[in-house]
């Protein structure tokens, strides 16, 4: 007998993001004259005295894909994260070194409350960019 794992709002949406993401190109083949990227990320719960999670990445530019998306740090959350992939095409689109921002998380608080209470976790990040030497520009030796 095979049982088959049922899968709720929250996983079935979890499914899908994963498979986009999989799907990207590597940051490295989006964004080639990008060498590196460090983001500090800090969750920020919907209520006054949630503490805040940090988290600081270095990414591997050949493995991270280009669909820039977070999980939001609710367990119960549906439907919501974090997509960081517009920010950050757009950092690299004008060569800046460092990028600050905040979303708030779309998704539903529960799978029982879905339309009826936002979720509304908050993420604040910060990248940290270096670029390579864009073509043409490169030192010639005599």
């Amino acid at each position: 007998m095979t049982f088959r794992k049922r899968i709720n709002p929250r996983g079935q949406y979890r499914e899908q993001q994963r498979a986009r993401i999989t799907a990207s190109p590597s940051l490295a083949i989006r964004f080639p004259q990008l060498k590196s990227l460090t983001a500090d990320l800090i969750y920020h719960g919907s209520g006054e005295g949630n503490s805040n999670r940090v988290m600081r990445c270095t990414f591997n530019l050949d493995q991270a894909r280009s669909l820039f998306c977070f999980d939001c740090d609710n367990l119960e959350c549906v439907g919501g994260d974090f997509d960081l992939t517009e920010p950050l095409a757009a950092a690299v689109a004008t060569h800046q070194s460092e990028v600050t921002g905040e979303l708030r998380c779309e998704g539903w608080r529960t799978k029982a409350q879905i339309e009826r209470h936002p979720c509304h976790h908050r993420l604040h990040y910060r990248f940290k960019l270096k670029y390579g030497t864009p073509p043409g520009n490169a030192l010639t030796r005599s």
